[in-house]
């Protein structure tokens, strides 16, 4: 997770884009340690991105409140794009396409990087379940299984 050192250099980048009303220093101590305490949550490249699009879309200082907002909709989008490419990596094993442990191990890396080790243990579950070769059933063996059961059902009796 991202340092105090690094939630600093993101702060004093956005403070620098915006018109500070109060520039006492006590003031922008204390507001500096709960923008540290509040982010520091967050990867330092989640925090960078959503700085730069603060910067970019905000016309005045945000609140702390809509820093973590702009962070957590970043790590959202990265969250997205690692949950898609595990899409297609199930969807790849129904057409036999089976990915290495490696490309599985780097999705739940990423989750990992953004501080979601659940999202991490889901993919390797996934790959313990989708790493093995799909084999679709024949129309022989679904005809052999409901003869069992008409069997079956002939024996116990139907209800």
């Amino acid at each position: 997770m991202a340092t105090e050192l690094e939630i600093k250099k993101y702060l004093s980048r956005l403070m620098s884009a915006f018109t500070i009303y109060n520039k006492d220093p006590e003031a922008i101590k204390a507001f500096t340690r709960i923008v540290v305490e509040k982010l520091d949550q967050f990867p330092a490249f989640i925090i960078d991105r959503a700085v730069e699009k603060i910067i970019e879309t905000f016309t005045f200082m945000p609140k702390i409140a809509e820093m973590m907002a702009a962070c957590y909709g970043v790590r959202d989008e990265a969250m997205r794009a690692i949950i898609n490419k595990q899409q297609d990596f199930k969807a790849d094993w129904y057409a036999n396409k089976i990915h290495a442990l490696a490309e599985w191990e780097t999705l739940r890396d990423e989750f990992l990087k953004l501080n979601s080790p659940t999202s991490a243990a889901y993919v390797m579950a996934d790959f313990e379940h989708y790493g093995k070769p799909y084999v679709p059933v024949s129309p022989e063996k679904i005809a052999e299984a409901k003869k069992k059961l008409a069997g079956l059902s002939e024996q116990f009796g139907s209800h």
